[in-house]
């Protein structure tokens, strides 16, 4: 146990000690956007300070890589007010943060995100057992 409290210089990142939150999706982001009740479960996990750092939950980067409705969004600008109030929240208690970001790419539902998912290739998705789309180059720079 004494090995978790030492701290962990990794250049760029100095860690006060080895505790490190993963990311746990909350889903509690209606329509992507951050709220009270994800500043209070970050504000909970960071007090004391006894984590160094905290992964925050997964959060997509494109509203056609939507992994589930309450999911945190960073597809566009609307949050950015937000993360830097939540980044404030964190670090006020001494946790540094970093963000788990994701994209869903075949798992995305259409039923979710209004767009109709794609794949490495043009294969059938076991989950919804339809074609997905292929990612063109052309497609892949714009993501």
């Amino acid at each position: 146990m004494s090995y978790l409290k030492k701290s962990l210089d990794l250049g760029k990142l100095f860690l006060k000690n080895r505790l490190i939150m993963p990311p746990m999706a909350t889903s509690n982001c209606p329509d992507g956007i951050i709220n009270q009740g994800i500043f209070d479960y970050y504000k909970e996990k960071s007090q004391g300070g006894y984590i160094s750092l905290i992964i925050i939950e997964h959060s997509y980067i494109s509203k056609e890589g939507r992994a589930s409705r309450n999911q945190v969004s960073i597809a566009d600008d609307k949050n950015n007010e937000n993360l830097k109030e939540l980044a404030k929240i964190i670090q006020q208690n001494g946790t540094k943060a970093i963000m788990q970001i994701n994209h869903a790419g075949i798992q995305a539902d259409e039923a979710i995100t209004g767009f109709s998912s794609f794949g490495p290739s043009a294969i059938i998705n076991p989950k919804q057992m339809r074609y997905l789309r292929s990612l063109l180059l052309k497609r892949l720079k714009i993501l």
